[in-house]
């Protein structure tokens, strides 16, 4: 399981857009980094975003 720091966790799941800090990752990476504040591993986050085992890393 992925550990990620509350604060993170919360700004993440809250959907509230982040200081410039993240504005430069992707919308899709940033989708990514949304799961992973919810705890989910690579592999549910790849069944989340319909990836195959190879596209994400591996966990």
């Amino acid at each position: 399981m992925p550990v990620v720091a509350p604060e993170v966790a919360a700004l993440l799941s809250s959907g509230e857009q982040p200081d410039k800090g993240l504005a430069v990752l992707t919308e899709r990476e940033r989708e990514v980094l949304a799961e992973l504040g919810r705890g989910r591993s690579n592999r549910e986050i790849a069944r989340v975003f319909v990836l195959s085992r190879p596209t994400s890393p591996a966990s």
